[in-house]
Formats: C-alpha cells, sequence, structure tokens
C-alpha cells in the first residue's frame, strides 16, 4: 500500500493496525497484477492491496513476536539471476574493506565499501562467496571510528556472528558479470535470532576458515572521472538513423563495427514530466523531436534545472504543476555508443545458454522440470539435447549437457488426473480444491512420482 496525500488517512489507519507480531484472518484479498517484481525482496511475489483488504485480528495472536523472517536465499542461488532482482540473504561476513568516497569528485557525505561474504552454499564442490557493495553515509559524530554500518560489520567481520542483508540489488549484464549493491532501503542487521543464523554461528570456524571458494565474475567499475561532453566533438545525425544502430552490433560499416566508443549528437526540442519512484530526485521525461521522428528521454536532476534555471528539485516540481516551467526551444543532445565484445577470458570459457531478460513471461514446461526459486515466482530447468555429429562443429565451445535454468512467472504443462479434487473452504466465499497424484503427461516413466495441484476459486 503506497502513502499518498488523498488517502493518508486510511493509510495510516492500516498501518496502525498491522502491529509487528499480531495475527489476521484475511479475506476479501485483491490481488495487484502490475506490481514490478524485481523490485520486491520476498520469496513469494504475489502483492495484494492491502488497503481494499479486509483483517480480522486472532486473539492472542502476539504471542508470535519472537518469530522472525528468515531469508530463504543462498548466495550459490543468486548464479541464477538473469537480470535485475532485489533479494535478501544471511551469511557470515569473510572481510570488509576500507572505506573510499562514493561521490564522483570525492566530495559529499556518501561512502562506500567492499564486503565478502559466505554462507555454506555450495557451487560444484566449493562454497561459494559474494562479493558487495554497501554504500552508506559518513560518520558524523566525533570518535565514532567510522558509518555505523561499517563499525558494525568490521565487528562482524571473521567472527561466529551471521547477518542478514535485506534488500540487494543484484543483476547480471549481457557479458555473464554481475554486480551485488545495496540500496538506500538496505538494512542489514544481526541474524542470530533465526535458525540459519544460530547455524551459521555455529559453522563459523570451518566456513570461515575455507580458502579455496568460488565467487562471482564481477563488473569492474571505473573510478569517476569528471568529464565534459560539452567540449568533444559530436557526429551530427537525426533521431530516425540512430536508432537504426544504437543496438547492433554489426552495421557493415567498419568504423562503427570495430570502435570502441562512438559519439554522437542530436538537435532536439524538449516536452514535460517528474521524479524517479522513490520521489527523491527528479527523473525528467522529455520528448525528442527532429524532422526525422520522436525520441522519449529522461534526463537527470542537474541537467533538468540547468535547463530550467531553478535551484532545487522542490521549486522544480512546484513551477511544473503550476505550468510555469520553460526549457530552451532548442538544444543538443550527445549520445555515447557503446560496443560490447568478449573479454579474452569469455571467448576462452564454456559460456552458458542465453538466459531471458524478463521473468515476467510465461513458460512450456513438462511439471519435472519447475523448481522454486528464492529471487523470481517460478522457475523451469531443463537439460540441453546432445548436439548431432553433423552440427559438433558449430558448437565447439558449448556444453553437451547445459542445464538452462529460466525464471518465469507462469508456467503450462499438460497433465493427467486419475483422482477426483477435493473441496475445502478458505475464508469467506472462497474454496481450495486440492488434486492428488497428477501425473506428468510428458513423463519419462510410468512409474514416475504424481504432483499435487492446487487452485482457489468463489
Amino acid at each position: 500500500m503506497r502513502w499518498s496525500r488523498q488517502a493518508e488517512k486510511k493509510f495510516r489507519a492500516v498501518q496502525d493496525m498491522l502491529s509487528d507480531g499480531l495475527g489476521f484472518i484475511t479475506t476479501k484479498v485483491p490481488i495487484v497484477n502490475d506490481a514490478k517484481k524485481q523490485r520486491i525482496h520476498a520469496p513469494i511475489q504475489t502483492v495484494v492491496n492491502l488497503s481494499d483488504t479486509s483483517f480480522s485480528l486472532l486473539l492472542n495472536s502476539n504471542d508470535t513476536k519472537d518469530c522472525y523472517p528468515e531469508p530463504p536465499g543462498t548466495i550459490a542461488g543468486c548464479a541464477h539471476l538473469s537480470n535485475q532482482q532485489f533479494f535478501d540473504v544471511t551469511a557470515l561476513v569473510k572481510s570488509v574493506s576500507p572505506l573510499r568516497p562514493a561521490g564522483r569528485s570525492g566530495s559529499g557525505n556518501r561512502v562506500v565499501f567492499n564486503v565478502e561474504i559466505i554462507d555454506g552454499s555450495m557451487s560444484g564442490d566449493r562454497a561459494r562467496t559474494m562479493p558487495l557493495t554497501v554504500f552508506t553515509d559518513q560518520a558524523t559524530t566525533p570518535g565514532a571510528g567510522g558509518p555505523p554500518t561499517w563499525v558494525f560489520l568490521n565487528g562482524a567481520a571473521g567472527a561466529p556472528q551471521s547477518v542478514s542483508v535485506s534488500r540487494i540489488k543484484g543483476a547480471q549484464d549481457d557479458d555473464g558479470k554481475f554486480s551485488f549493491t545495496t540500496t538506500k532501503n538496505t538494512i542489514i542487521v544481526e541474524g542470530a535470532t533465526t535458525g540459519k543464523g544460530r547455524h551459521l554461528a555455529a559453522e563459523a570456524a570451518t566456513l570461515l576458515g575455507l580458502t579455496d571458494t568460488a565467487s562471482f565474475v564481477v563488473k569492474k567499475f571505473d573510478e569517476w572521472v569528471a568529464r565534459d561532453f560539452s567540449t568533444e566533438v559530436a557526429a551530427e545525425t537525426m533521431r530516425a538513423l540512430f536508432k537504426a544502430i544504437a543496438n547492433t552490433v554489426i552495421t557493415g560499416v567498419e568504423v562503427l563495427d570495430h570502435a570502441k566508443e562512438t559519439f554522437w549528437q542530436l538537435t532536439w526540442l524538449a516536452g514535460a514530466n517528474i521524479r524517479t519512484n522513490d520521489g527523491k530526485r527528479l527523473w525528467f521525461p522529455v520528448t525528442v523531436r527532429d524532422s526525422a521522428g520522436t525520441l522519449a528521454l529522461c534526463i537527470q536532476e542537474a541537467a533538468a534545472l540547468k535547463l530550467s534555471g531553478f535551484d532545487d528539485a522542490d521549486d522544480f516540481e512546484a513551477a511544473c504543476v503550476a505550468g510555469k516551467v520553460r526549457f530552451s526551444q532548442m538544444a543538443l543532445v550527445k549520445i555515447i555508443r557503446h560496443l560490447k565484445t568478449a573479454t579474452a577470458e569469455q571467448d576462452s570459457a564454456v559460456q552458458p545458454p542465453v538466459q531471458n531478460t524478463t521473468s515476467d513471461i510465461a513458460m512450456p514446461a513438462a511439471l519435472r522440470m519447475l523448481r522454486k526459486s528464492p529471487h523470481y515466482t517460478l522457475a523451469a530447468e531443463s537439460i540441453v539435447p546432445d548436439i548431432p555429429e553433423t552440427l559438433e562443429a558449430s558448437f565447439a565451445n558449448v556444453a553437451a549437457a547445459a542445464t538452462i535454468f529460466r525464471p518465469c512467472s507462469q508456467a503450462l504443462a499438460l497433465a493427467e488426473a486419475s483422482q477426483p479434487s477435493t473441496l475445502q473452504e478458505a475464508g469467506a466465499g472462497g474454496y481450495r480444491i486440492t488434486t492428488n497424484n497428477v501425473k506428468d503427461l510428458l513423463r519419462e516413466a510410468n512409474d514416475a512420482p504424481g504432483a499435487q495441484l492446487t487452485s482457489f476459486c468463489t
């Protein structure tokens, strides 16, 4: 439930009712179908609208106050990340790096440091570790010794003390490199109150002493160096011409196909709108127009303020609501086109099959292929069939039995049922339908175990 000025009273009422430790019977639960699941860090990604849900408080429900949520995700499971996803993890801290400035010029109150964590999950026969980049505010209290998060993680490093990190942002790029960072809403706390936390604390001496571990190939970020694009000469082009080459690797033009970077310039006419989803910064969408057509772009806060002449984001927003924001009629847009190429390390390695770039899809799958996923709603796992001898030369660098793990939101399967379903009430006006011993029509053996399918209806 998102706060809004119009529904503030209802928001506060729901917030006050849903106190820690209380249990409820919920009915008339509406599902939110357009939620951005990549921003959900819970293992169940079904989103409901709390404002329209009915809650009935259970008697003595505060007996659950000693129950703590435990992230089910593992570090090794993050190897299946195919697109940006938020998630939680409980782990031990192996090492913490020194602090360094987070800003481009080294100024400001933000700092960043790296943490290596381990939770005992395995990749093959080796334990997997995760390099986590942590952003935080610099310490403002004299004698504090550093930011509280940095001090806390340094105290946990090498000690039998597990930590739970909530809302990590993980992603894998097109080159197979990973990035794991905190966000402004990340929470890092002691994780010893959970079952996994106690288990990690007991195994800390063994896990922290491991030297032969597996990690992730991570994206390297260069140190921020201010670059003055206004002084660089760019090739004049038009929207329609640039669109044709923007995402094309092989254009047939040698200069474009082999240059690591090319610099382009558009002449455009500006237009209007407002902020990022968290409301903290301006992220202003504009329509770029030239004689060849239109192109939608977003500009950052600094550019929006400079073009409009306002001092801060609040003044800009107020003027925008009042219809008093005026940009220059004509401006120049400069665009850098980067050519992505595989590194020598990637060329020599066996590349995994291409993954989906989104998880909001329906996958055809046999029941035996379905998997739980700590990061996505569902996943389908399959084995690539053997390559025929006549095609082996074309697949010299592809493993013959590579596994494809594809996240999805729904799966379409063919199944048969030989037993009647059972029906039981599930809340006011709702029913739960359970069917046991359901067989997969695509099963490989007649004695394959059956599945249980559950659905709900009114």
